[in-house]
């Protein structure tokens, strides 16, 4: 909930080139959803994967259904990448 106006095609690709490989953006507005879509084709064009996960009525929070979305994305914010 919130973050995703840092992402700039610079700031992306300095994040890459600093070993960044991934970030997921975790939403509760639908505001927020749309603003982190747009950060994460930024980084995705910098070479970074990103995702966007939502529960965009509930407001600014992280525990219930945010907590849920989160929950299905941590197994691909945590795998190992390759060098």
């Amino acid at each position: 909930e919130g973050g995703s106006g840092f992402w700039t095609a610079a700031t992306a690709r300095a994040y890459a080139r600093a070993g960044g490989r991934r970030v997921l953006f975790a939403c509760g507005q639908a505001r927020c959803e749309v603003r982190a879509r747009a950060a994460a084709r930024i980084l995705e064009q910098a070479g970074v994967s990103a995702r966007v996960v939502s529960a965009p009525t509930v407001g600014h929070h992280y525990d219930g259904a945010v907590a849920a979305q989160i929950e299905t994305a941590v197994d691909w914010l945590r795998a190992p990448t390759a060098p």
